[in-house]
């Protein structure tokens, strides 16, 4: 016999549910799960076996609040105020990007990069809240990461994340446009930097169109720009035999990747995902 909490969730969920596709929103029965976990404080498998009961006397108004944000377009993400990247949990909110499971490729290959080196040293460029410095910290042991962004609200997030997940990485505000890299040479560098084209804006899920920082997704009229930017100056700023990976936009690989091997730079390739996407130039320097 169901027990009155897993009849009570069970209707929570096809009422969201129902709201949603009211709403004209995809959302999956994945995020309802999270948020009746994040306001219940029951996981789905306890739910279901109807071993325990919630302790919070307002969960059901907590779901609620969660519900109608969600229905607003907001990311369940910042709603949970987490996500998960590289099998740990990372906070997030409005002034940073929500890691994408994407980006994980990139970190996979620097983290193999990375412990194939000695003493590593590691940059990543518009850290954002940080998921790819503090996995390579604590993926490549050893190593000393250096991470910057141009937001100090970012920047305090990282510095969070690292904080709670115990990495050890050094964060700095630099406009990596117009401020010279600190503290050079490294032996890796890595960046997910702005790259979505300005008239993708308008086709873009209003998840992330109204709610993810702008500065952080577009990149102005020019898409390229970032990566036109590493690959004219930051040579001077790897060891001999370091390397550069990217997340780009999957139509722009040979693009990104003509500019690398215009400017001198070796062993220049473009990367699939999981999913055989485009989705990170590499090179390295001599």
């Amino acid at each position: 016999m169901r027990s009155e909490f897993q009849r009570q969730t069970s209707e929570l969920l096809k009422e969201a549910q129902l709201k949603a596709e009211a709403h004209g929103l995809h959302v999956t029965a994945m995020e309802w799960e999270w948020l009746l976990e994040f306001a219940s404080g029951i996981s789905k498998m306890e739910r279901l076996l109807g071993s325990v009961a919630p302790t919070k006397a307002d969960w059901e108004s907590v779901f609620h609040s969660g519900l109608n944000r969600r229905l607003q377009g907001e990311p369940i993400q910042y709603i949970l105020g987490s996500t998960e990247f590289y099998g740990r949990k990372f906070a997030v909110g409005p002034s940073v990007l929500i890691p994408r499971p994407e980006t994980e490729s990139l970190v996979e290959w620097a983290a193999d990069i990375g412990n194939r080196q000695t003493a590593p040293r590691i940059l990543d460029i518009g850290t954002g809240s940080g998921c790819i410095a503090v996995s390579l910290a604590l993926e490549v042991p050893g190593s000393e990461v250096r991470a910057i962004d141009c937001s100090r609200e970012a920047l305090a997030v990282a510095r969070s994340n690292a904080s709670t997940l115990g990495a050890s990485v050094d964060f700095e505000r630099t406009d990596v446009l117009n401020d010279a890299i600190p503290d050079p040479p490294y032996s890796l560098i890595v960046s997910n930097p702005p790259y979505v084209p300005v008239e993708e804006m308008e086709e873009m899920q209003r998840e992330v169109r109204d709610y993810e920082p702008h500065v952080a997704l577009f990149a102005g009229r020019d898409p390229l720009l970032f990566y036109r930017k590493f690959a004219e100056t930051l040579r001077t700023t790897l060891r001999s035999g370091g390397y550069i990976g990217m997340e780009i936009h999957a139509q722009f690989g040979p693009e990104v990747a003509k500019l690398f091997v215009d400017n001198g730079w070796r062993n220049v390739m473009v990367k699939q995902d999981l999913a055989g996407m485009d989705r990170f130039v590499v090179a390295s320097v001599d």
